[in-house]
């Protein structure tokens, strides 16, 4: 799918990006899915939504937000 090489060089993986979805609700907070990452190959810009059904990691993961001094 993601048209990547058969092996497991550290070129194959500087090719890919892993980003997770983040929802915001305003009275919730913010989550993010941690179980469905989407998977970039930065080569060909080929991507898809990695779906780990059987996992520990969670769909709604809390975020927190932490003030920072500039």
């Amino acid at each position: 799918m993601l048209q990547l090489p058969l092996t497991n060089s550290p070129e194959q993986t500087d090719n890919l990006l892993a980003l997770a979805i983040v929802a915001i609700d305003p009275d919730a907070g913010a989550t993010a899915n941690l179980a469905a990452p989407l998977v970039v190959n930065l080569h060909n810009h080929l991507a898809l939504q990695s779906l780990q059904p059987n996992t520990a990691l969670s769909y709604n993961f809390p975020l927190t937000v932490t003030a920072s001094a500039c």
